[in-house]
């Protein structure tokens, strides 16, 4: 009995559930057929909108994964742009990749790499680390 009460406090993500995080926050995705390009789009009320061609699950997984990246990529660098130079630290490149270990890493030659995961992370803990790789 109590193992089933804690098994439904944990959140069903999808393709297993319905929800995927995204800036610490769950977001609804659903699959939709399209005339036009595909491509996945955020919307105000909290939904990750999948639209494809011929709507199949792995299609969609890469579609994810690679608007994940996206995202990330984005997010990553503008956040380092403002907070590096009051720190007065200054890198070399960016990276962002699918790590499996690590959240992010500095290189002695001023190379940072951040896991695009990190964006389904809330903004302040997204922070946290790349401060972290910076000093």
């Amino acid at each position: 009995m109590r193992l089933a009460r804690i098994d439904e406090l944990i959140p069903r993500r999808w393709p297993y559930g319905p929800t995927l995080p995204y800036h610490g926050q769950e977001h609804a995705v659903d699959l939709s057929e399209s005339t036009g390009r595909a491509h996945v789009e955020r919307t105000a009320d909290g939904r990750l909108i999948v639209r494809m061609k011929r709507p199949t699950l792995d299609v969609a997984r890469r579609m994810l994964r690679q608007w994940y990246r996206d995202q990330a990529t984005e997010w990553l660098v503008r956040r380092v742009q403002a907070l590096g130079p009051p720190l007065g630290v200054t890198w070399r490149r960016i990276s962002v990749r699918n790590a499996r270990t690590r959240w992010g890493s500095c290189s002695f030659t001023g190379r940072l790499n951040f896991n695009q995961r990190l964006i389904m992370a809330p903004p302040e803990v997204i922070d946290y680390v790349i401060v972290h790789e910076l000093l």
